[in-house]
């Protein structure tokens, strides 16, 4: 099966809330190409990893993906991480294309924008981490009472000085 028919029936299970099976699809289109960055997107996104789907998006994207579910998920991705503005920016491109689900689009942008409204006068929060494996199950439960922000940092990129060893 071509992967693209693979990735829209993916998308109808997604709909359908038939996530196992297509978790299942997913899994075998990956196991078949591990560099496919659009279901690893997917994959990602539906099983809660989403540090990891903001990375298959990002790549997905600069090697030239033009899926607007990609931007829907990085958008998502983002507004959970507490970067409302951002995900409203990235949400709004696929608008503009025709084979993107309007109705979807604009309603998670309103959602988007009630969500920053609420948090906009709450106390801030930051979380700035190289691992963030435990960090979304507290980012999560403290969101009802803070505005959370969720920071990556690449192990690769943090500075641990010779006397904290």
């Amino acid at each position: 099966m071509e992967n693209t028919e693979s990735l829209r029936q993916v998308r109808k299970l997604l709909e359908e809330n038939k996530n196992n099976e297509a978790l299942k699809m997913l899994n075998k289109i990956v196991e078949y190409n591990k560099y496919n960055h659009e279901a690893l997107c997917f994959l990602y996104n539906s099983i809660g990893k989403r540090t990891k789907a903001k990375e298959a998006v990002r790549i997905y994207i600069k090697i030239g993906g033009k899926d607007w579910m990609a931007y829907y998920i990085l958008a998502d991705v983002l507004n959970f991480e507490g970067f409302f503005k951002e995900a409203l920016v990235i949400h709004r491109r696929p608008l503009k294309r025709l084979d993107a689900d309007r109705n979807v689009i604009t309603q998670k942008i309103d959602q988007i924008q009630e969500k920053f409204e609420e948090v906009i006068n709450k106390p801030k929060l930051a979380f700035i981490t190289a691992n963030d494996s435990f960090l979304d199950n507290i980012v999560s439960c403290l969101s009802e009472e803070f505005w959370v922000r969720k920071y990556m940092i690449p192990s690769s990129e943090i500075l641990i000085h010779k006397g904290a060893k």
